[in-house]
């Protein structure tokens, strides 16, 4: 092998490993960039579904779910009811029979978490922020972003 082919090779590869670290950093950073955007846009839409439902008088089970449909549909996200003692109460993904199956979210680390300091998530992983949570007098109120393929 010649000195210009070893030559060529070790630049070759080096520009290889170089390339390979910068789309790892480059792909670090968006996913990092991505995450805090999708939390703060969680944030926002939680807080003004909470401020939208206090509002309102007190509403049977029923209405509470159909708001919780049309908050979804508003928000482009799943949206999630629940009381403060964890039972959920309306659920724009479910109606009827299986809202009323749905086991008792009391204690999830974000509805704890939201009925100590006012607001909270969670993450799956390396996944962004699935859910935000904000307390409100009577119940408490999770969104849910839907889950990201990046």
């Amino acid at each position: 092998m010649t000195f210009r082919t070893r030559l060529f090779l070790t630049s070759l590869v080096t520009a290889a490993v170089t390339l390979l670290v910068a789309t790892v950093l480059v792909s670090w950073s968006v996913r990092a960039a991505t995450d805090e955007r999708i939390e703060r846009s969680l944030v926002s839409q939680t807080r003004l579904a909470a401020e939208t439902l206090s509002h309102r008088q007190a509403a049977a089970e029923a209405e509470l779910d159909s708001e919780a449909d049309t908050l979804a549909g508003l928000v482009g996200a799943r949206v999630t009811l629940v009381a403060t003692d964890g039972v959920v109460i309306g659920d724009s993904d479910l109606d009827g029979e299986a809202l009323s199956s749905v086991e008792n979210h009391g204690t999830q680390p974000e509805i704890e978490s939201a009925r100590q300091s006012g607001t909270g998530s969670e993450r799956n992983g390396r996944a962004p922020p699935l859910w935000r949570s904000m307390r409100r007098p009577r119940s408490l109120i999770a969104i849910g972003s839907p889950p990201l393929k990046l």
